[in-house]
């Protein structure tokens, strides 16, 4: 199954053999419903690494602004 990585949308290009259109029936939907799993589950790895960088990017922002908050009280007399 050969998948088209420039698209984003539903769209699945799907690879038969001729010998499996001969041998098994529905052939064609279980081929798509696994190439529209494949795409799922990549699409899933790619939404958990955004989620671990912006959970960074939030950790980061949040240890900046107690450093400032604690200059601010360290000069205070």
């Amino acid at each position: 199954v050969d998948l088209m990585r420039g698209q984003k949308s539903d769209k699945v290009d799907v690879t038969l053999a001729p010998e499996e259109l001969d041998v098994l029936e529905n052939v064609l939907p279980a081929k798509y419903e696994e190439a529209r799993e494949e795409e799922k589950l990549r699409t899933q790895r790619e939404d958990f690494s955004d989620m671990v960088a912006e959970n960074e990017n939030k950790r980061k922002r949040k240890m900046q602004e107690k450093e400032s908050k604690s200059k601010k009280r360290d000069f205070k007399f």
